[in-house]
């Protein structure tokens, strides 16, 4: 089960090169803090202005480094559905514990178009699919009617929410029911999913 806190991390660079062990001493103080598991390749950590050795090599480290210590939900998003294939397949194989899949951004699908988008992840893939749905960003986000459809494909286990919907985590709940895993990406909305 995937529950409590997760860390969504940076990516540290130094002389525009990946700083690998500021890297490793930030995993190092989440593994300290006895947090449940880190996000490496979220928004947090700049996936979206990565290149794909650089993303790939960040979640092998952390992968590597966190075994049998702590989880690691690796960002796998992109705009571009073959991508989002390639580097979840990458994660699976490192030994992520999951994948954490955006919305695409930029292309502005239809809610149609996201679930052929997901849906296609999960068909190409083995690994637990979090669904990470950040309209603020995006431009778009998964709509309940959408949300229920996708939690129907047996890996898709989650959603981490940021869109600031306080109804959201009530309703999901619902909806979908306590198995479905519901994470907070924003501190103003974390009393109602700790509700729920």
């Amino acid at each position: 089960m995937i529950e409590g806190i997760y860390t969504a991390l940076i990516t540290p660079f130094k002389r525009g090169e990946l700083d690998e062990k500021s890297f490793i001493k930030i995993l190092d103080k989440q593994i300290k803090s006895n947090v449940s598991g880190v996000i490496p390749c979220g928004a947090t950590g700049e996936s979206s202005t990565l290149s794909c050795d650089e993303h790939n090599y960040i979640v092998e480290l952390a992968a590597k480094h966190c075994k049998n210590k702590i989880q690691v939900i690796a960002g796998t998003g992109s705009h571009s559905t073959s991508e989002v294939i390639m580097f979840t397949k990458h994660a699976e194989r490192c030994g992520a514990d999951a994948a954490l899949v955006v919305v695409p951004y930029y292309n502005k699908p239809s809610q149609d178009g996201l679930y052929k988008h997901f849906k296609a992840i999960h068909d190409n893939t083995k690994i637990p699919i979090i669904l990470d749905n950040v309209p603020s960003r995006c431009s778009i986000g998964i709509s309940i009617s959408l949300l229920e459809k996708l939690a129907a494909l047996p890996r898709i286990i989650g959603i981490k929410d940021t869109s600031s919907d306080l109804s959201l985590p009530i309703i999901a709940k619902l909806k979908l029911g306590k198995n479905f895993i519901q994470l907070s990406g924003e501190d103003s909305t974390l009393l109602p999913f700790y509700a729920t």
